[in-house]
């Protein structure tokens, strides 16, 4: 009994270390940018340090590859790089794509998820998908999502938008 008991300790041990070593250092190497992220500022930064940060995101979906945060915040950045590159349509459809990408991913490995569901609206609208589309993102991101702020605030900004292109 001593010995199987043994046994189970070492390969729970061993599973332990082989997830939670590379999840740890994905962790360390994206401290910078979950920073940023979590202050809610924008990634007004030089190009170099926007590159360094996608290098170390990409880095940590490598090491991770079961978190949806590091996915979400690659769509994110792109997404961003995307919108302020409006006026070079061919570049910033480039960004869009790169960005809805990983905000599907992300949505694979946390389908229930109201702000990517929100997002990935918001993203759409920018490329001038069908009006059908983006309004069934936007239920779908309230169905999942009924109280989140995040999501609410994204919905807002996108209905402002919405409102503006008319």
């Amino acid at each position: 009994m001593s010995r199987l008991m043994l046994v189970f300790f070492c390969v729970l041990s061993f599973t332990c270390v082989c997830y939670c070593v590379p999840a740890g250092i994905a962790d360390l190497v994206t401290l910078d940018q979950r920073y940023v992220f979590n202050q809610s500022q924008p990634v007004n930064g030089s190009l170099e340090m926007e590159g360094r940060f996608l290098k170390h995101l990409f880095w940590a979906t490598e090491l991770a590859p079961e978190s949806p945060d590091y996915y979400e915040r690659i769509a994110y950045m792109f997404a961003i790089q995307g919108a302020g590159l409006l006026n070079n349509q061919k570049v910033s459809e480039q960004k869009f794509i790169l960005a809805e990408k990983n905000y599907r991913h992300a949505l694979m490995l946390r389908p229930m998820s109201s702000i990517l569901f929100a997002n990935l609206a918001l993203l759409k609208f920018y490329r001038k998908a069908p009006k059908a589309e983006i309004n069934q993102l936007t239920i779908t991101a309230n169905l999942y999502g009924r109280n989140d702020p995040q999501k609410e605030k994204t919905l807002l900004y996108l209905n402002k938008l919405n409102d503006g292109r008319h």
